[in-house]
């Protein structure tokens, strides 16, 4: 096997290849490799190919234009198109006609493509079909549960009696929250809530002890999901629950926490998906916790979102 490496440290990359098994296959011939360093082909009288001359750390920003010279002065090619990798980037009208399309019709869908997608458009279809006699079937055999399916998927929120739903003077709001879920749990049958590995923090507990149970493996009957400290799989899981819908869904952690949350919190804003993020710990002091590493700036940028 040959390589060619670039490598803005081939003293690094050296060392890699005289040691342990790497120095092994190549003392038997098994491994070849030729090391470039960018720089011997960088033109400018700094030898830039990054921007450690503008302040930056060696190698963490590559510049595009001494790259290219350096890579064209080095003689490397590109593969797909023959042509020199540089600052202006390879020939598009070549990299299409060697992928075997037509530079003046890029974006035409190949036949064997378009059957391709056919098919599994008409897949999906028959599938449809099926699925809409067994639901023809099931709501005739089973008229009351097919009436509440069909409330379920209306999206009317569930009735609940909150007026009934009673505070202490001064609580805090995730406590108030709390008692809320409470009701919700006794009172509303398709809703599931879930926390990250924080519930007697957040007080999304409120809906355990409202009777809601966990769901666990093997049995999917209960209705509050631990999620564990994965706060972005828990909101990803959340948006999907949404989305099959019929279930109103919320998730709870704390606020500093949303940072990892914000791409499914992003797509849930951009899908208009009804999730509800239960965020709690939201102040600049946490109470007796005194100052925290609560970030001001993240309820503009949720706000924005």
């Amino acid at each position: 096997m040959k390589y060619t490496i670039l490598t803005l440290f081939p003293e690094v990359i050296r060392v890699f290849f005289t040691s342990s098994l790497m120095a092994r296959a190549v003392n038997r011939d098994i491994i070849r490799y030729r090391l470039i360093n960018i720089r011997d082909y960088a033109l400018d009288r700094h030898k830039s190919c990054d921007d450690a001359t503008y302040g930056g750390g060696p190698g963490m920003l590559m510049l595009p234009e001494p790259l290219g010279r350096a890579l064209e002065a080095a003689g490397v090619r590109n593969r797909l198109t023959g042509g020199a990798l540089s600052a202006a980037g390879a020939s598009i009208r070549k990299t299409i006609e060697h992928l075997g399309g037509n530079p003046d019709d890029p974006f035409r869908i190949f036949p064997d493509v378009q059957q391709l997608y056919d098919d599994a458009l008409e897949q999906k279809r028959t599938r449809a079909r099926e699925r809409q006699q067994q639901q023809a079937a099931w709501e005739q055999a089973n008229p009351t549960l097919a009436d509440k399916w069909r409330r379920f998927h209306s999206g009317q929120p569930p009735r609940v009696d909150y007026p009934a739903i009673t505070h202490k003077p001064g609580i805090s709001t995730r406590a108030a929250s709390a008692n809320v879920l409470e009701t919700l749990a006794r009172q509303a049958e398709n809703i599931i809530i879930s926390s990250a590995d924080l519930s007697n923090s957040d007080k999304t507990d409120g809906f355990l002890k409202g009777g809601a149970r966990p769901l666990v493996k093997g049995d999917f009957s209960g209705a509050f999901l631990q999620a564990g400290v994965a706060e972005l799989t828990m909101a990803a899981i959340c948006k999907g629950i949404a989305l099959h819908g019929g279930i109103h869904v919320g998730c709870g952690t704390f606020f500093v926490f949303s940072d990892y949350m914000k791409p499914a919190f992003r797509m849930s804003a951009l899908m208009q998906l009804p999730v509800k993020y239960i965020w709690s710990h939201d102040a600049f002091r946490v109470g007796e916790d005194g100052p925290t590493h609560q970030p001001v700036e993240q309820e503009a940028q949720l706000r924005l979102m």
